[in-house]
C-alpha cells in the first residue's frame, strides 16, 4: 500500500470514524479503492508525472475521492479533510478569505460531469493558492 494511502486511511479513521461522522470502519475494499486513488494521483507516464505540482495533486485528490466513491459514505467529507491535510503537509496555503466554502465546492464537484483535467483546472480556480 502506498504510504500516502496509509495517511489517507489514518485521516479517515481519526477525522470521520472516531468522531462518528460515518458509521462504519474501512474494509479492505475501501482501502484498495483509496490506494487506487493515490496511485492515480502519483502516476507517471514515460517518466512524466501526470500531476507535477502539489496544487495539481491536491485538486486531483479532491476530485477523485469525490467522484470515484472509494468509500460507502463520507467521500466529500474525506475529500475536504484530505485537501486541508495535504495542503498543510506540503506547505500549501489555502487562502480562505472570499473563498467558496470547501463543502460547497465538494458538492459542485460531485455534480459536475467535467473530465478530470478540466475539473482540476476549475477546482484550482476556486482555491486561492497563496
Amino acid at each position: 500500500m502506498h504510504p500516502i494511502c496509509k495517511k489517507l486511511i489514518s485521516v479517515f479513521e481519526i477525522a470521520l470514524y472516531q468522531k462518528k461522522q460515518v458509521s462504519f470502519p474501512l474494509g479492505d475494499i475501501h482501502k484498495d479503492r483509496l490506494n487506487t486513488v493515490v496511485k492515480t494521483v502519483y502516476a507517471e507516464y514515460y517518466g512524466t508525472e501526470r500531476f507535477p505540482t502539489p496544487q495539481q495533486k491536491a485538486c486531483a485528490f479532491f476530485y477523485l475521492i469525490i467522484k470515484d466513491h472509494p468509500l460507502t459514505d463520507g467521500n466529500k467529507r474525506l475529500a475536504v479533510i484530505w485537501l486541508e491535510v495535504f495542503c498543510f503537509e506540503n506547505d500549501i496555503s489555502l487562502d480562505s478569505e472570499d473563498q467558496t466554502p470547501l463543502d460547497a465546492l465538494a458538492v459542485a464537484v460531485e455534480r459536475t460531469n467535467l473530465p478530470l483535467d478540466d475539473a482540476i483546472e476549475s477546482i484550482s480556480q476556486f482555491l486561492l493558492w497563496d
